[in-house]
Parts: C-alpha cells; sequence; structure tokens
C-alpha cells in the first residue's frame, strides 16, 4: 500500500447531507488518522456545507475550508469567517498545490 498523500484537495459541489456530502466527510475523516493535510473547496451547491463542515476536531487537525464567495452570495449564505472565500483564481492555487485532488 502507498503511502498518504500530503496533501489532499477535495472539491465540493454536493449539497449537505446528500450521500456525496456524507463520503466526503468520512473521507476527511480517513485522510485525517493518516495525517494527510486535507482542503476543502466549496462550489456550486457545495457552498452549503460551509457550517455543516466546522467541526472543532478538523480544523484543529490542519484541515482547511476555502470557499466561492460568488456562489455563496448568489445563495444568500452568509460568508462565514471560518471559511476563507475566494473565487476561481483560489481554486487554481489549491489544485496546483495538491497531491490529489478529487471531485464530488
Amino acid at each position: 500500500m502507498s503511502a498518504p498523500a500530503d496533501k489532499l484537495v477535495l472539491i465540493l459541489t454536493c449539497r449537505a447531507g446528500s450521500e456525496r456530502a456524507r463520503h466526503a466527510a468520512g473521507l476527511i475523516e480517513a485522510g485525517i488518522r493518516r495525517g494527510t493535510l486535507i482542503k476543502i473547496y466549496l462550489i456550486d451547491d457545495g457552498v452549503e456545507l460551509g457550517s455543516a463542515l466546522q467541526k472543532a476536531e478538523w480544523s484543529t487537525s490542519g484541515v482547511r475550508i476555502f470557499g466561492c464567495a460568488y456562489g455563496a452570495r448568489s445563495r444568500g449564505i452568509p460568508l462565514a469567517d471560518e471559511v476563507t472565500w475566494g473565487g476561481l483564481g483560489l481554486l487554481s492555487d489549491l489544485i496546483s498545490t495538491g497531491d490529489q485532488v478529487l471531485s464530488l
């Protein structure tokens, strides 16, 4: 079995409570156990996950959450302080620095 990735970037487009969101939570938990640095980018319907993903044990384990500010504003979702909001340039930077990139 290969060593875990140093950096995992998850791009989440799924709604809170969906099967894909539950799968993403499982991936995040597994990554934390393996010591993987995890960065999450919320886009499209995924911006709804901002508050759902705010778990204290995740933030102390190095999980960072980023999101599409335009997507949140267009859906009437307040820009929570716990999420670093940006645009496609931020997403591009995350993708280019990740060892593995998954989209759900």
